[in-house]
């Protein structure tokens, strides 16, 4: 895992750590857990944002269709 460097370092210690106490399942549990929380955590914030820029492209298009037309 190490020499690939596909993987990030907390994903590989918890690795290394969960096969010398010999509970690797609960190891990866909690890395399944933690990258969910992350990615659930970014696309909140994707998902706030999306309103916001969506008001503000309608009303340059309602203005610019107001002044133009």
């Amino acid at each position: 895992m190490l020499q690939t460097g596909l993987f990030p370092e907390l994903a590989i210690q918890m690795v290394t750590i969960g096969e010398k106490q010999g509970s690797l399942n609960i190891m990866f549990d909690r890395m399944g857990t933690f990258y969910e929380d992350m990615i659930e955590s970014a696309l909140d914030g994707i998902t706030s944002m999306r309103q916001p820029t969506l008001i503000a492209v309608l009303c340059t298009i309602i203005g610019y269709t107001a002044l133009t037309g």
